[in-house]
């Protein structure tokens, strides 16, 4: 009979094997769901399981998967350089949103916020506004990318992704969730790395998650050096009175695949406190993936 730590161990090896991403001992450590576990006991856990091993876990030169961990430590170390590329792109664009006052919060997310991606990955941005601004901070966002054509569909290489926008008033991202388990929520919540933050915004939307804290109890919310985190140079006037106007410009250019599926369930959220454009969402492939690996 495996032990607790065995089975937390396995749980966090077999999500990440869907993405093909090995994970180091510090890591497992950071993902375990036993709170009592020093990486010490991790180390020697993973070191020494004849059933991990029998559920067909493997190493190589610190990283440990179940697959074919060999190739999967040398993708991964090869796309930090696509990532660390990226990550700077992102970085400029937000220098240029943080003229808007009322953008709280631009993180990114997805790939790029575990440094996993490659040259056909997008730069996947999250942002949090001020209540009564997730409109027009739409609009102008993506307004800018469009005349840029730096939009997916656009722009080959390095595009930014502006599919989800949250109000400071919707923090708590359960009423998305696909069922009782959504790994990839939990993980995507986990990981956001922001660039721009105000008034402890990414603080906040964690303490609005904590439900996602037994399943992750050593996470801590991402904070990047000083010199990364972007400061706003400069403020613009208020022009909360196009609001309307942005809502309304928008609603009218939606296409048919959004209009089909908006508000039908979590792929697409439209309302006045989330802006979700997820149509292609693989939450549900990824979690009956992870279910049927640890079942």
């Amino acid at each position: 009979m495996p032990t607790a730590l065995e089975q937390s161990l396995f749980r966090a090896l077999a999500y990440f094997a869907y993405f093909r991403y090995p994970l180091t001992t510090m890591e497992l450590w950071k993902w375990c769901d036993v709170p009592e576990t020093s990486i010490v006991g991790i180390d020697e856990t993973i070191q020494s399981s004849v059933w991990l091993r029998e559920k067909g876990v493997r190493s190589d030169h610190g990283f440990f998967g179940v697959g074919d961990v060999g190739s999967w430590r040398a993708e991964r170390i090869h796309r930090v350089t696509d990532a660390l590329r990226k990550s700077r792109r992102a970085e400029r664009f937000v220098r240029f949103a943080s003229i808007f006052p009322w953008i709280k919060m631009i993180a990114v997310c997805n790939s790029l916020a575990f440094s996993f991606t490659n040259t056909e990955s997008d730069i996947d941005l999250c942002i949090v506004t001020q209540r009564g601004r997730i409109w027009s901070t739409r609009l102008l966002l993506t307004g800018v990318l469009a005349l840029m054509r730096a939009r997916p569909g656009e722009r080959e290489k390095d595009p930014l992704c502006l599919s989800f926008f949250i109000a400071e008033d919707r923090l708590d991202l359960s009423l998305v969730k696909i069922g009782p388990e959504d790994p990839y929520l939990l993980y995507w919540i986990a990981t956001l790395s922001p660039v721009l933050d105000r008034d402890e915004t990414c603080a906040k939307l964690h303490a609005a998650n904590a439900w996602i804290r037994p399943n992750v109890p050593r996470v801590q919310r991402v904070q990047k050096a000083q010199s990364y985190v972007v400061a706003a140079p400069s403020r613009i006037p208020n022009i909360s009175w196009i609001e309307p106007y942005a809502e309304r410009f928008q609603r009218s250019r939606f296409p048919t695949v959004l209009r089909s599926m908006m508000n039908q369930d979590s792929r697409v959220v439209v309302t006045d406190s989330m802006l979700k454009f997820h149509h292609n969402d693989r939450r549900q492939e990824i979690l009956n993936a992870y279910e049927t690996m640890v079942s």
